[in-house]
């Protein structure tokens, strides 16, 4: 009887509260305001944006790019023999192209196949997961581990694994309401900190041990790779103070903690260790100036085609190519 005469006050007020939320989402909407858990700007020190290329999001990787189903398909199809992991060094590079046309003149015998699978954005968590969930089944002879860029950088305030978590416990529906955008905005303002980096160097070791014994596990020769870079201290690009490292002054030494921990994690596994980083730093300043694009991360075509030549110099050395060889030989 109490429920029954309470009832339209209880409607009234379900309908007040639905009312208040479909106000608050369209005021939000009309404002302009956005926030997702990927990079909706990364620019690589030129205007264009990434969010107008089609990135979406995805529950395990966080976001992947426009075509990216299509690519793994193809890939099923063709079963490359390298595959190249990494983030928009490779992505928006030309060298995995060119090292494949390389290595073709070196050993014509093989067919020299690859898919390039490098996303902007991504750090050694989501490569792990990449490798885990897309990158077993394709069963390459090879795969190339290019990250540590985006694992040093702030990001948004949170290690990506909590990112991650976060988007787990949100379906994909809610993740484009933006009441919830709103929350993951302020939840990530009282838990993130500039001081945090996107994956804290002791898990960047963890992630690259994973991946070579996951790599191994399942036949597939792991390569880890340095990131080189052309950056001198007192002389490093301003505009990624403002959101990737909180003190300038910090960027060459960061960047070289991560370096240092691909080679320690390359003689611990005893794993393959193409270290263009040092390459780099040993070349002229001019030559290696012009290998990059003035972010001093991103490789021009020049950088492109030294970077293709080391690394074919890199596995010609390590026995790799005749390992390749061997196995397609044995098949």
């Amino acid at each position: 009887m109490i429920l029954r005469r309470n009832s339209p006050k209880l409607v009234l007020i379900g309908a007040s509260l639905l009312t208040g939320l479909l106000v608050s989402e369209l005021a939000l909407r009309l404002a302009g305001f956005e926030f997702h858990l990927r990079p909706e700007r990364i620019t690589f020190a030129w205007k264009n944006s990434l969010a107008s290329l089609g990135y979406q999001g995805d529950r395990d990787l966080l976001w992947v790019p426009a075509g990216y189903a299509q690519r793994l398909a193809a890939a099923r199809a063709e079963r490359p023999l390298i595959a190249f992991l990494g983030d928009s060094c490779t992505e928006y590079s030309k060298y995995p192209d060119l090292l494949l046309h390389n290595l073709a003149g070196r050993r014509p015998g093989v067919r020299w196949t690859g898919v390039s699978l490098g996303t902007a954005g991504w750090s050694s968590l989501q490569g792990l997961r990449q490798l885990r969930r897309d990158v077993l089944p394709l069963r390459p002879r090879v795969v190339t581990v290019y990250f540590g860029w985006n694992d040093h950088w702030i990001g948004f305030g949170l290690p990506d694994e909590e990112i991650a978590a976060l988007l787990q416990r949100t379906s994909a529906f809610w993740q484009q309401v933006r009441l919830a955008q709103l929350g993951h905005k302020a939840y990530i303002a009282v838990r993130g900190s500039r001081e945090n980096r996107r994956v804290p160097l002791p898990a960047f070791r963890r992630n690259l041990h994973e991946i070579v014994r996951l790599a191994r596990s399942h036949g597939i020769e792991p390569v880890l790779v340095t990131a080189p870079s052309s950056h001198q201290r007192g002389r490093e690009p301003r505009y990624l103070a403002k959101h990737w490292v909180a003190r300038l002054e910090d960027l060459v030494p960061l960047h070289q903690q991560y370096v240092n921990a691909v080679r320690a994690v390359a003689a611990e596994d005893e794993a393959v260790l193409c270290d263009l980083a040092g390459k780099f730093a040993s070349l002229r300043p001019a030559r290696r100036d012009a290998s990059f694009r003035p972010d001093g991360i991103h490789l021009t075509e020049r950088g492109a085609r030294t970077v293709a030549k080391q690394l074919a110099d890199c596995l010609e050395d390590a026995g790799v190519l005749d390992r390749v060889l061997a196995a397609e030989a044995a098949r």
